[in-house]
C-alpha cells in the first residue's frame, strides 16, 4: 500500500535513462598509413572488454533502480515493518497471583522489548474493572515502569472488557495489535472476540496445583443455646487432575477451635460444616495440603470472616396508633435487650432495614412487604408472607401441640393460657409449625436469611398470653432467631474459578503470539538507503569510466 501513490508517475524518469544507454554514436573513419600499432593496442583491450560490458551493464541497472528507489521511497510504501499500534492486556485477576505474578511481568517486559522505537504501546491491567495502565505512546521508560508494577487483584478479570477496552485503543490505528497475556483463568464469550483488531494470546502459568477455600461463612443456627454459638460453613477447592489432602483449621483470636482432614478431588470442592461457640469477632479458616503438593495461590489459604452481635440492637415497631398489644410488645423487645426502638404506623413503615435491625409488626402489616427479618403479632391484612386462614373463635382454640424441641418454644410454657381468639396460617412445604391449635397453626416461622419471619397469630385482646411470662419469653426467643438469620454471613474468598485455576478453553485454542522481526526503520527510509547506496555506486563507475 502507497501513501502517495501519485508520485508513482516518477518511475517515468527511467525512460530517458534507457534512451541514454542504448544511444551510441556513429563511427568516425579515418585513413592511417599502417594497423599495425593498433593492433598490438586492441589485443590489449580485448582482454577488459567483457568486464567493462558488465561493469557498465551493472551501473546501469543500478542507475535504474535507484531512481525506481527513490521515486517509491517518495510515495511512502506501507509494510510489514512499519510502526505499530500495540496494546498489552495483562491479566491481573486472582489466578495470576503467587509465581505467576512474577512471570507475568517478566513476559510484558519481554513483549516490551521485542517492540522497535516506532512503536505506539499501550498497555492495559486486565482486572474486575480494566484500567489503563500507559500508553499508547512510545514512552519506553513509562511502559517499563508500568508492567513492573503489575500485580494480581483478588478478584476476577472481565476480560471481554479488556479487550473491547483495548479494541476502543485501537480504532483508527495503523496495524493494530492485541497481545494477552494470561493464565486462561477465565472464560472468554464468543462475543468478546469479534474485535476489529487481531488478537494473540501468550499463556503464562500453566499446569499448577492449588488448594484454597473458596467459601467460609457463618450463622447463628436456630436452636442455638446461646448467642455465641455458630454454624460455619467452610468450602475448599482444588485445581489440577489428582485429588489433594489438606487440612482445614477453624481459628478465632489466633486460637484454634476445630480442624479436619479432607480429601478434594482434583478440579472439585468440598464443603465441611462445624458448630462452634465463638466469643470473638473474626472467625479464621486456614487450608494446608498434607499431601507435599504444591499450593500456587498463597492468597486463598486463608479466610477471614468479621462475625457480627449475635443478637439484633434496634427495632422497628410497626403498629396502628393505639393498638394494644403494641405496649406488650415494646416492653418484651426491652426485656430482650433491644433498647433503640422506632415506632412507624403501617403507612408509614420503611422498605427495608438497616442491618443489626429486626422488625416487629402489630395488627396490621403495611402494604408493601419490609426488606428484613421481621416478627408478625396477630397481623391480619397487608403484606404478610404466610396465607392468613379464617380467625378462630371459642371451640376451636385449645392448645393442641407445641414443639418444645424448636428454639422458638424455649422456655415457653403455654399451659393454663386463655386464648378466645386468634388467627390461623396456611404453611408452605418448608415452613415450621411450632403451636398448633384445633383449629390450625398460630406460631410459625419460614423464611431464610434476612427475609427470615416468625408470625404468632393469638389476639392479645382476646387472651391473657400478654399477661404471662410465656410472651416476653417468646419475643425474646423470636429476636435471637431472627437476629440469627439476619446475621448470616460470608467471607470475602477468592472466585471458585481462581482458586481451581480453571483454564479457558478459548484462551487454549487461541494462536501462538508469533511477530515479524521489528526492523528499526521504515520502509521509505530502507527504500532511500538503498537508492543512496546504489547511485553512489553508479557514480563511482562513471568516474572510473566504467559507465557510459
Amino acid at each position: 500500500m502507497l501513501m502517495r501513490p501519485w508520485l508513482v508517475v516518477g518511475l517515468a524518469l527511467l525512460v530517458p535513462i534507457l534512451i541514454a544507454f542504448l544511444y551510441r554514436t556513429q563511427d568516425r573513419v579515418a585513413s592511417v598509413p599502417s594497423t599495425l600499432l593498433f593492433r598490438q593496442i586492441a589485443l590489449v583491450r580485448a582482454r577488459t572488454r567483457r568486464l567493462r560490458d558488465l561493469l557498465s551493464r551493472l551501473a546501469f541497472f543500478a542507475c535504474l533502480a535507484g531512481v525506481a528507489a527513490l521515486v517509491l521511497a517518495a510515495a511512502e510504501p506501507r509494510g510489514i515493518d512499519d510502526p505499530r499500534t500495540i496494546v498489552i492486556v495483562a491479566d491481573v485477576s486472582a489466578s495470576m497471583g503467587g509465581a505467576t505474578e512474577r512471570e507475568l511481568r517478566d513476559q510484558v517486559q519481554r513483549l516490551l522489548r521485542t517492540t522497535n522505537g516506532r512503536d505506539m504501546v499501550a498497555l492495559v491491567a486486565a482486572g474486575a474493572r480494566p484500567r489503563v495502565l500507559s500508553g499508547p505512546s512510545g514512552d519506553a521508560t513509562a511502559l517499563a515502569d508500568a508492567a513492573r508494577a503489575l500485580t494480581a487483584e483478588r478478584g476476577e478479570a472481565d476480560l471481554g472488557a479488556a479487550l473491547r477496552l483495548a479494541d476502543a485503543l485501537l480504532d483508527g490505528a495503523y496495524r493494530p495489535r492485541i497481545w494477552l497475556v494470561s493464565d486462561g483463568g477465565r472464560p472468554i464469550h464468543d462475543e468478546t472476540l469479534a474485535l476489529a483488531a487481531p488478537l494473540r494470546v501468550l499463556r503464562v502459568g500453566a499446569d499448577r496445583d492449588n488448594v484454597g477455600v473458596a467459601v467460609l461463612a457463618a450463622r447463628a443456627p436456630l436452636d442455638a443455646a446461646s448467642d455465641e454459638e455458630r454454624e460455619v460453613l467452610a468450602t475448599v477447592v482444588a485445581s489440577g487432575g489428582r485429588a489433594r489432602h489438606v487440612s482445614l483449621v477453624l481459628e478465632a483470636d489466633g486460637v484454634e477451635l476445630a480442624r479436619r482432614s479432607l480429601e478434594v478431588p482434583g478440579g472439585a470442592s468440598v464443603e465441611a460444616t462445624f458448630r462452634l461457640r465463638v466469643a470473638a469477632r473474626e472467625l479464621a479458616a486456614r487450608v494446608t495440603p498434607t499431601d507435599g503438593g504444591a499450593d500456587a495461590l498463597p492468597s486463598d489459604d486463608v479466610a477471614r470472616l468479621a462475625l457480627g452481635a449475635a443478637r439484633a440492637q434496634r427495632a422497628v415497631l410497626v403498629a396502628p396508633e393505639a393498638h394494644p398489644a403494641a405496649f406488650f410488645a415494646e416492653r418484651a423487645l426491652r426485656a430482650a435487650g433491644i433498647a433503640a426502638i422506632t415506632r412507624y404506623a403501617p403507612a408509614d413503615a420503611p422498605r427495608a432495614l438497616d442491618e443489626g435491625a429486626i422488625a416487629v409488626v402489630v395488627g396490621a402489616a403495611p402494604a408493601h412487604r419490609i426488606g428484613g427479618p421481621t416478627l408478625f403479632l396477630d397481623a391480619r391484612t397487608g403484606a404478610i408472607p404466610v396465607a392468613i386462614g379464617a380467625p378462630l373463635g371459642a371451640g376451636a382454640t385449645a392448645l393442641r401441640s407445641i414443639d418444645r424441641a424448636h428454639t422458638l418454644a424455649r422456655g415457653v410454657e403455654l399451659d393454663g393460657a386463655t386464648i378466645a381468639r386468634a388467627t390461623p396460617v396456611e404453611l408452605g412445604p418448608r415452613d415450621e409449625a411450632i403451636v398448633e391449635l384445633d383449629g390450625g397453626t398460630v406460631l410459625a416461622a419460614g423464611g431464610a436469611g434476612g427475609d427470615r419471619w416468625v408470625f404468632l397469630g393469638v389476639d392479645p385482646t382476646g387472651s391473657d398470653l400478654v399477661l404471662r411470662v410465656a410472651f416476653p419469653v417468646l419475643v425474646a426467643n423470636a429476636v435471637a432467631a431472627l437476629s440469627g438469620a439476619a446475621d448470616e454471613r460470608v467471607a470475602e474468598t477468592l472466585p471458585r474459578d481462581e482458586s481451581a485455576l480453571a483454564a479457558s478453553a478459548a484462551l487454549a485454542s487461541a494462536p501462538p503470539l508469533r511477530e515479524p522481526f521489528p526492523w528499526p526503520v521504515g520502509l521509505p527510509f530502507a527504500l532511500a538507503g538503498l537508492a543512496a547506496v546504489v547511485l553512489s555506486l553508479e557514480g563511482l563507475a562513471y568516474l572510473r569510466g566504467y559507465a557510459r
